[in-house]
């Protein structure tokens, strides 16, 4: 076997992993009991930078055709994944503190790897303490040596199906907020699964 065929098969492996592992999410019941509720309410607004992570496997396929921006248009990622854009009326409360930001993550200086794992847990613990709107801070790309990869690649992602279940919508920050290289998200409501 070739060096090249073992790298498609491995790679094959790891995309059909990916996916078994996002079925798995949606469908695990979350645990909820006192301990669980008190750790949640403490993630909310972490510091990632402080939490060191060492991937195991890739959980990305990297993009590099740049199909990731999203628009307004019709036909685009975002309204095939049912995943809304603020109305004006929306954003400019939350840009005037009417509706405040109850939580934020600054994802400056991560990998991709790390980003996808640190936006993932940070809605998922914020949608779970009831929060309904958060600011994620992504950065423009416009630095020295940047090629803005999580600015690309948010927007995308939060499209996804392993996203779906937390985003309602998102849309660029207000100028105050980071404007291009920040989001404000609105996420879903939290809804426990019934047992039984």
């Amino acid at each position: 076997m070739s060096t090249d065929e073992w790298r498609q098969k491995r790679d094959l492996l790891i995309s059909q992993d990916r996916l078994l592992w996002e079925m798995v999410c949606r469908t695990t019941i979350p645990l909820h009991d006192k301990l669980h509720s008190s750790a949640a309410k403490g993630i909310v607004n972490i510091d990632s930078k402080k939490q060191p992570v060492t991937p195991i496997f890739s959980l990305l396929q990297r993009d590099q055709q740049g199909s990731t921006e999203i628009k307004r248009e019709k036909g685009t990622v975002a309204q095939a994944h049912n995943i809304r854009f603020f109305d004006h009326i929306v954003h400019r409360k939350i840009a005037k503190g009417h509706y405040p930001l109850e939580a934020r993550l600054d994802l400056h200086g991560y990998g991709q790897e790390e980003a996808y794992f640190f936006l993932k847990k940070f809605l998922q613990s914020s949608q779970q303490s009831g929060l309904r709107y958060v600011l994620v801070i992504t950065g423009k790309g416009k630095s020295l040596g940047s090629d803005g990869a999580l600015y690309k690649f948010v927007p995308h992602w939060l499209t996804t199906p392993a996203f779906r279940y937390y985003v309602h919508a998102f849309e660029q920050a207000a100028r105050q907020h980071g404007g291009g290289g920040a989001l404000y998200i609105w996420l879903r409501r939290f809804l426990p699964r019934k047992e039984g």
